[in-house]
C-alpha cells in the first residue's frame, strides 16, 4: 500500500563509520511491475548518535512511471530502509546490502 514500511535494518556500533551499497527491487505480487533501486549512503556513529553524512545517493527507480519509494533514515543507532508502494496494491519488498566499516 501506500503507507511507508520498514523492509531493512542495520545496527551500526558505537564510534565507526559505515558505507552501505543498497540494493531494492519491488514487484506487484501479479508480477506485472517491477522496479530497482541502489541507495549509496555513508554514517557514523559519534558516542552513540548516529548521523548520515551528505546525501543519501539514490539510483532508480528502473521504471521512471512508478510511484513508489524508497529511501534510508536514522532510527537510534540504526540504519532503515524505508519503502513505499502505491494504494489498493500489493506490492513484494526486498533488500539486500553490502556495508564496509571503519
Amino acid at each position: 500500500d501506500a503507507t511507508q514500511t520498514t523492509c531493512g535494518t542495520l545496527a551500526v556500533a558505537t564510534d565507526t563509520t559505515v558505507l552501505l551499497d543498497v540494493l531494492v527491487l519491488a514487484a506487484r505480487d501479479d508480477g506485472s511491475t517491477s522496479v530497482a533501486w541502489q541507495l549509496l549512503v555513508t554514517a557514523t556513529n559519534v558516542a552513540g548518535t548516529l548521523t548520515v553524512r551528505g546525501s543519501v545517493v539514490v539510483t532508480g527507480p528502473t521504471d521512471a512511471a512508478t510511484t513508489w519509494g524508497v529511501t534510508v533514515d536514522v532510527s537510534g543507532t540504526s540504519l532503515r530502509v524505508r519503502v513505499t508502494g502505491a494504494a489498493a496494491t500489493a506490492i513484494d519488498w526486498s533488500a539486500s546490502a553490502t556495508r564496509v566499516v571503519i
